[in-house]
């Protein structure tokens, strides 16, 4: 699960992905893998591991992300070593990386260290390089928003988590990312899904609407405002804010993005009227025109 493909450095193809498995003793892993293709993806590379430390790593689609320097980093949710189904510890960030176009993978960046006390921890984290080279990772919480940290070391240190309040949260993951010369942001606010009669399976609000914001300075206007909140600022943000669905009785979770021409295409999963939040998938194309306030 949690599939990302890259371009790698070398002018290949990368595909990182997350392998579930039950395990000999009762538990269940869920480990990150990655493969690689030199030919467009005719063929493909044997699994290589991301770490050698069976666990519960938990992650999002399309997370993985190549560095300016051309590195590699995959982020992902640690829950454990022994796990059992649903049983899980609160999750802590950890970063896998490679210099190699992922031929090996090793694990030099400090982790981000759950802020409270609570069963569930930070989880399903996302990462983007901001213009002058600082990692911002945001992060999936139960606590009303996507939390943020920050690196400018390149994760040798983070900064403590904190709450980012341009992005309010029903408990669900949000996906960032760099198309063309703008950063997308799809996320789901907490808009009438707190007020639903239904509830997800695991007893969280719908996933509903959900969203987009349009960053035209790399990002930097996500990233900054949880440290300098000002109405202003979010007023600003707000007006670089889209809607992409927001049917009430449905649930939307999961995004990835992908540049096509005169626009990008984005997918999710959705429920269709099955109760199920999983259960399928939409595919939207938003044209650049689209994105132009008038």
């Amino acid at each position: 699960m949690a599939c990302a493909f890259v371009r790698l450095p070398d002018g290949g193809i990368g595909a990182c992905y997350l392998r579930k498995n039950s395990e000999p003793d009762g538990t269940i892993s869920c480990m990150p893998v990655f493969r690689y293709s030199s030919d467009e993806g005719n063929t493909w590379s044997g699994i290589i591991y991301c770490t050698d430390e069976v666990g519960y790593y938990c992650g999002t689609n399309a997370a993985t992300i190549v560095t300016k320097a051309g590195r590699l980093i995959t982020p992902v949710s640690f829950a454990g070593n022994s796990v059992h189904k649903y049983d899980l510890d609160p999750g802590k960030v950890r970063f896998f990386c490679s210099d190699d176009c992922g031929r090996s993978w090793h694990e030099d960046m400090s982790p981000i260290l759950p802020p409270y006390g609570d069963g569930a921890g930070l989880q399903e984290p996302g990462l983007l390089e901001l213009a002058d080279g600082t990692l911002w990772c945001h992060m999936r919480t139960i606590y009303g928003y996507q939390y943020q940290s920050f690196s400018a070391d390149g994760g040798r240190t983070w900064t403590a988590p904190e709450p980012n309040f341009l992005f309010p949260s029903p408990d669900s993951p949000m996906r960032v990312s760099c198309l063309g010369d703008k950063v997308i942001a799809v996320f789901n606010p907490v808009g009438n899904s707190l007020c639903s009669a239904y509830q997800t399976p695991w007893g969280a609000p719908p996933r509903t609407p959900i969203m987009l914001a349009v960053s035209d300075d790399g990002g930097q206007s996500f990233a900054k405002p949880a440290k300098e909140f000002s109405w202003n600022a979010f007023r600003s943000h707000k007006k670089n804010c889209f809607l992409i669905e927001d049917d009430p009785s449905d649930s939307y979770c999961y995004p990835a993005m992908i540049r096509v021409n005169g626009g990008f295409l984005v997918t999710y999963y959705c429920d269709a009227g099955s109760n199920r939040v999983l259960n399928c998938s939409h595919i939207v194309k938003i044209t650049d025109e689209e994105l132009v306030r008038r």
